[in-house]
């Protein structure tokens, strides 16, 4: 659907740029037609007109997609509660609620990314076991059938922290996150087969995640648990600090669409 929408917007601009040089050499030689082709003349600026009005309606379609596919998270909804306290005490490396949103919001991408693209051994390494294999077999199911569900263009708009639950050494955070992406499924070449891949679909998730006090913090580099900002494996000095955090559950709040791309 998107390619067809894409190939007709392409030949509408071809048309134009056609139209617009036949316009230039009709009015530098104008004097010199007859009535007949003077007639053509005037068909072809008329032609000319709408062709420029369609692109130019295209070209503020692409400009608004690409605006949309970037990342719009409204600050001032991105924090309801004050757990900047909770986070010093248990993940003293992290500045902030601000600052955890944006790895947790990270890794809800990367799994989304992950599940796309079939890697699921890179799944397993940020889901919890009960996760993964819900992940896993939705996966293979449409795998079986020659089909890829793509979720594709994520980009948030508001997240907060739910709530912060230490118990035994594995501290529990539930995430309330806005985001939108496209969402629909194609074949194993790449080709469209069916859902929505020229709407934004806006979602509201609430994520839990875990994390065990005792290893939580991986190297950017090797992948390693460390401790500090130095990894003792491949020596990678770290500006920041990751935390390895598993994604527990997904839970779909609200389900919308929304703009045309």
């Amino acid at each position: 659907m998107k390619k067809k929408r894409e190939r007709v917007e392409n030949t509408v601009f071809i048309i134009t740029g056609i139209q617009f040089i036949i316009w230039i050499v009709f009015m530098k030689q104008a004097n010199n037609f007859s009535p007949q082709v003077k007639t053509l003349y005037l068909i072809n600026f008329v032609v000319l007109f709408f062709t420029a009005l369609f692109s130019f309606v295209f070209i503020s379609e692409r400009i608004n997609k690409k605006a949309r596919g970037e990342s719009h998270i409204e600050k001032e909804d991105s924090t309801i509660h004050d757990y900047d306290e909770t986070i010093q005490k248990y993940l003293p490396e992290i500045k902030g609620e601000q600052e955890l949103l944006e790895q947790l919001y990270d890794r809800f991408k990367q799994v989304e990314e992950a599940i796309s693209k079939g890697e699921l051994e890179v799944v397993r390494k940020m889901t919890t076991d009960d996760l993964y294999q819900s992940l896993s077999n939705e996966y293979h199911n449409y795998d079986s059938q020659g089909e890829i569900h793509v979720v594709d263009k994520i980009a948030p708009y508001a997240y907060n922290i739910q709530k912060i639950i230490e118990e035994n050494g594995t501290l529990s955070i539930q995430m309330s996150l806005h985001v939108s992406y496209m969402d629909y499924v194609t074949d194993k070449k790449g080709e469209y087969l069916r859902g929505d891949d020229d709407h934004f679909q806006h979602v509201q998730y609430l994520l839990d995640f875990v994390i065990n006090q005792e290893k939580n913090i991986l190297c950017p580099n090797c992948g390693a648990h460390i401790e500090g900002r130095t990894c003792e494996y491949c020596h990678t000095t770290m500006k920041d600090v990751y935390y390895d955090f598993a994604l527990s559950k997904m839970g779909l709040i609200k389900n919308r669409f929304s703009e045309t791309e």
